[in-house]
């Protein structure tokens, strides 16, 4: 199984790194409505609005939140969002904020480096469009040097009403398109040094409902590979058949804790 892992960590990985690759911040595969205000589009120092896209035909499991502890902003004109690298990282971070709800195709691009802290407006789309901080998800990425992503790094995420402290936990929030009915996670080292392993307590994951997962990044001090598992809820299978019919869904990254990269 691990050797198995290994493999297909390796290949997702590389296929993450040539599907991922970006030449400039903005993601010009978006389609947006023209007319549309709030429309995807560059807006100073980010990319930032609404598109539009077909419904997927998959079933999806992915990250979409790796902070410093949970986003608290206000709905207000003169709120700014704050964002910096937990750790200090020579490399340049890719920032992508994106709608936890379905359906609702919302996405903010933008580029940073350690030494800077990028400030984001609320008043330019996310007052507008009502969009509250429980229901967005932000994620940092390295950018390696063909200009394509390696792994996720934490991000200290804070306004001046909420000032950033150190950081004690990480928020990892993951969405779903598809009804769960089991999830679980495990966390390793590249030396396969097994952190945690754990299955969340839960009847069913809605779709469209985040899920959350904490981590004392105390025990932490280099990369870790991330893997998590859920299982497709299908009330037409039987509990006992559960384990070889019901279809599953999954997805694995690295994590970068490591200081002064």
């Amino acid at each position: 199984m691990k050797p198995l892992f290994k493999i297909c960590f390796s290949v997702a990985i590389l296929l993450l790194g040539f599907l991922n690759s970006y030449g400039q911040i903005c993601n010009q595969d978006l389609s947006v409505k023209r007319n549309d205000p709030l429309k995807y589009c560059e807006r100073g120092n980010r990319c930032e609005g609404f598109y539009v896209s077909e419904i997927s035909q998959h079933y999806e499991l992915s990250l979409t939140n790796l902070t410093c502890g949970p986003l608290d902003y206000d709905l207000s004109d003169s709120e700014i969002i704050k964002i910096e690298p937990l750790f200090d990282n020579k490399n340049q971070i890719h920032i992508q904020a994106s709608s936890l709800q379905l359906r609702k195709y919302y996405r903010m691009d933008a580029e940073i480096s350690s030494d800077t802290v990028f400030e984001w407006p609320v008043a330019d789309v996310l007052k507008p469009a009502s969009l509250a901080s429980n229901t967005i998800g932000i994620c940092g990425e390295i950018l390696n040097g063909n200009n394509s992503f390696s792994s996720f790094v934490p991000l200290k995420v804070y306004t001046n009403n909420s000032l950033s402290n150190n950081c004690q936990k990480l928020l990892l929030r993951f969405s779903t398109n598809v009804d769960l009915d089991f999830v679980a996670y495990s966390v390793e080292t590249p030396n396969d040094d097994v952190k945690e392993t754990k299955a969340i307590e839960r009847d069913i994951f809605y779709a469209g409902k985040p899920i959350d997962i904490t981590l004392d990044i105390n025990s932490f001090n280099q990369d870790y590979l991330f893997y998590i598992l859920g299982r497709v809820y299908d009330p037409r299978i039987r509990v006992e058949d559960k384990k070889e019919k019901c279809e599953k869904i999954d997805c694995y990254f690295i994590i970068d804790l490591s200081e002064n990269q």
